[in-house]
């Protein structure tokens, strides 16, 4: 599920990183640029204390899967991540990049790209990259090319997923083989405490009158089946690295946050993997982040700014 915030553009925060932030640079190392303190607070859920992305980047670094929440257009996230991956990328354990962003059946694509068998006008031309890839995700795909890291198209195909969404998982059925090993091979969808959630959030986004009568909706019901293609094939395609390769995996908040969605999928399959959970989101004031209320959303909450200028005014 996407939800939109306030919009910084790239170019503005590109610019806020030069100003205000220096780089940290380790001897033969890549330079890492630092995310401004003042974007953003990091809270470690467990401790109890607020971090720098350097310790998170310490604290994530021995766990097998890393699922990074965000809202999709949080250009501070965005950054972040990037300092993340860079900081995770100094160490010399094999890792890759999962992005939701990318569905697999454009996996071959993605690697002729990042094995430079291919170059970017074919990757934007016939990968099907998101409206806000140029200033949101190609700095991650950039930087993890750079470090020669894997990166894992793991969504399953949109045309699918609508297809779900219009018919329900009987739609499925109709696929040709090609097209269905683009989706989990086993999908769970049970009516738990994620499904629940899912129709407040629809009923918050006013697809629906009230959640009293969400759970005999049709369109509902499909539209969570759909969700939990996503989720599974998400998940099938992380625990498809493991153990070999340790993933940070880059998905949209309603994926992870409470230890839903991904994250029962993925230790289904893989029950002993070590999975850490990080959710961004904006607030309205960094200095008196709602921590109380959020901390059973992840184990590491990002607060971020909606409005970069005024952090640094204020």
């Amino acid at each position: 599920m996407k939800t939109k915030v306030s919009r910084v553009s790239g170019r503005a925060l590109a610019a806020t990183v030069l100003a205000f932030s220096a780089t940290a640079c380790v001897a033969g190392a890549p330079p890492i640029t630092a995310t401004p303190s003042a974007v953003y607070r990091v809270y470690d859920v467990g401790a109890g204390e607020f971090l720098s992305v350097a310790q998170l980047a310490e604290r994530v670094r021995d766990a097998d899967v890393v699922l990074f929440g965000e809202l999709h257009d949080d250009v501070v996230a965005h950054q972040i991540q990037l300092e993340l991956l860079e900081r995770l990328a100094a160490d010399s354990t094999e890792r890759a990049l999962g992005l939701e962003m990318f569905e697999r059946d454009v996996q071959a694509v993605l690697d002729d790209y990042v094995l430079r068998r291919a170059d970017e006008s074919r990757l934007i031309g016939s990968a099907r990259p998101w409206d806000n890839y140029a200033t949101d995700y190609r700095p991650l795909v950039e930087a993890a090319r750079s470090h020669r890291w894997p990166i894992e198209a793991t969504n399953a195909p949109r045309e699918t997923v609508s297809s779900i969404a219009r018919y329900g998982l009987t739609a499925l059925g109709g696929l040709s083989l090609d097209d269905r090993r683009h989706v989990a091979a086993e999908l769970q969808c049970p009516e738990d405490d994620y499904w629940v959630r899912f129709q407040e959030a629809m009923a918050e986004s006013a697809v629906t009158d009230s959640t009293a009568h969400a759970a005999d909706d049709p369109f509902i019901k499909r539209t969570y089946e759909a969700q939990c293609a996503r989720d599974e094939t998400m998940a099938e395609s992380i625990a498809g690295l493991l153990p070999e390769i340790r993933v940070l995996h880059l998905n949209g908040a309603f994926h992870s946050d409470f230890h839903m969605g991904i994250v029962p999928r993925l230790l289904r399959r893989v029950p002993d993997a070590n999975v850490r959970t990080i959710s961004a989101f904006p607030v309205s004031d960094l200095r008196d982040p709602p921590i109380e209320e959020h901390s059973r959303r992840a184990d590491f909450l990002i607060f971020t700014t909606r409005d970069i200028l005024e952090a640094f005014s204020g």
